[in-house]
């Protein structure tokens, strides 16, 4: 009879990561859900005033810098090709749609971030709050 190998469940499960921006501090609350920052909510679970409503989780990839991924993070892929298909240099926000993750650029084209991180060396250079200039970049 074969022994079964011993598997430690910390090793193996995902980290999930969110983060809430300040607007008053103008910075990054980080968190997860099975220790929600007292700050963030308060001694009775109520969202601070300061804090934005939209929670933005981290997608589970690191650029080349090893920062990780958040929705609304802006990222900037390289020229690169797919075959003979040229892809200009790019910037895209991270959102979530649909059930998944993925980059929208100004032309609402797609990236997929598996991709964007894993073989074209996808750079984080800002998020939607602390960078709005980036994010009006892509509205066109």
């Amino acid at each position: 009879m074969r022994k079964k190998a011993k598997v430690d469940i910390k090793d193996s499960m995902k980290e999930i990561l969110f983060r809430a921006f300040d607007i008053d501090k103008k910075e990054f609350i980080l968190f997860n859900l099975k220790e929600p920052d007292e700050y963030l909510f308060g001694r009775h679970g109520v969202l601070a005033n300061t804090v934005t409503k939209d929670w933005e989780q981290y997608i589970g990839l690191k650029d080349e810098n090893k920062q990780k991924a958040f929705e609304g993070d802006i990222i900037f892929v390289g020229e690169h090709y797919e075959g003979d298909h040229r892809y200009p240099p790019t910037i895209y926000e991270i959102i979530f749609e649909d059930g998944e993750f993925f980059g929208t650029s100004a032309n609402d084209e797609y990236m997929n971030l598996l991709d964007a991180f894993r073989n074209y060396n996808a750079i984080i250079i800002g998020n939607i709050y602390e960078n709005p200039t980036l994010k009006s970049k892509l509205e066109g």
